[in-house]
């Protein structure tokens, strides 16, 4: 995934508002928003704990700490080195700043981050998850002829893909994903503060 350390930095997820930079202000570990959205996740991919699971893009790694609560053998990537250095000490053991390649996964959470690809790497990146994960779950805004459905979304200067859900689906398949478990544009109890554009977001499940 092509980035900048200025793109993800401090103001990315401390000031974003303030500087223009993204949505968040003061990102920070919400126990119970954090484990309400794993608990449901987890209920959405009929994962039962234990299993392995890396969640793509982790930031914090606030998702990671939350699955591993529950007994997930969590881990977590992000390309921000801002985003590594400030996670909780109980979880930086588990986060990579480097790809994991010679690890395999179950499952693979991308929640928020694939719209931050370019058009000219999204393919890769579809195919690299695909190498070690057996399941991959992802969460993106939705789009079509170059604006969000979400007018918010706009907001954030490094969205780049603005796509509909058949768009992402189609893409998985060229990208090696075999089957699609399961393609929605509304999933109860997952981004339901976004409840008010009904079409806002996609729901994709994709197996090997």
């Amino acid at each position: 995934m092509t980035t900048t350390t200025t793109q993800f930095g401090r103001d990315y997820f401390e000031n974003g508002p303030a500087t223009g930079a993204s949505l968040y202000e003061g990102y920070q570990w919400l126990p119970e928003r954090t484990l309400q959205y794993v608990h449901r996740w987890a209920r959405w991919v009929k994962a039962f704990g234990t299993e392995s699971v890396l969640d793509f893009g982790c930031a914090k790694g606030f998702y990671v700490r939350a699955l591993r609560i529950l007994d997930f053998q969590a881990f977590g990537y992000d390309t921000s080195e801002y985003a590594l250095s400030a996670a909780p000490s109980d979880v930086a053991e588990f986060l990579f700043s480097e790809y994991p390649h010679n690890q395999g996964f179950r499952y693979c959470h991308a929640k928020d981050v694939l719209e931050h690809v370019s058009y000219e790497d999204i393919h890769a990146i579809a195919a690299l998850l695909k190498t070690n994960c057996v399941e991959l779950s992802v969460v993106v805004p939705l789009g079509e002829d170059g604006a969000y459905y979400i007018p918010e979304m706009e907001k954030d200067p490094t969205h780049i893909i603005r796509e509909p859900l058949g768009w992402w689906v189609e893409m998985f398949r060229e990208s090696g994903w075999n089957c699609c478990i399961e393609a929605k544009e509304n999933l109860p109890g997952l981004k339901d503060h976004w409840g008010h554009y009904p079409s806002g977001h996609g729901f994709i499940r994709m197996e090997v």
